[in-house]
């Protein structure tokens, strides 16, 4: 998190692409096709995945990066449907 909305997506994976080869890169965005600020990165090594979590707090075009491992999400995944589990408006 913490990547600037105007990111040039090529310049972003080459700055991430100094820690290691990347498998997969993944800029989340929104129903309209706006960009959300994260971005999901594969690395092809361990070593990679470590070099890029040392970059976590720098700062990247003015903003600070958030860079953290991705957790797996809970079985079912999907949005939340709130209190009782009913998709409301």
């Amino acid at each position: 998190g913490g990547i600037p909305f105007s990111v040039d997506e090529e310049h972003f994976k080459s700055v991430f692409a100094e820690c290691d080869e990347i498998e997969n890169l993944v800029f989340m965005k929104d129903e309209n096709g706006y960009f959300k600020g994260m971005a999901f990165i594969t690395f092809a090594t361990k070593a990679g995945v470590e070099q890029a979590l040392s970059y976590d707090g720098d700062e990247y075009q003015g903003r600070i990066l958030k860079v953290a491992m991705a957790t797996p999400r809970s079985r079912g995944g999907g949005k939340s449907h709130g209190k009782g589990g009913k998709s409301g408006a």
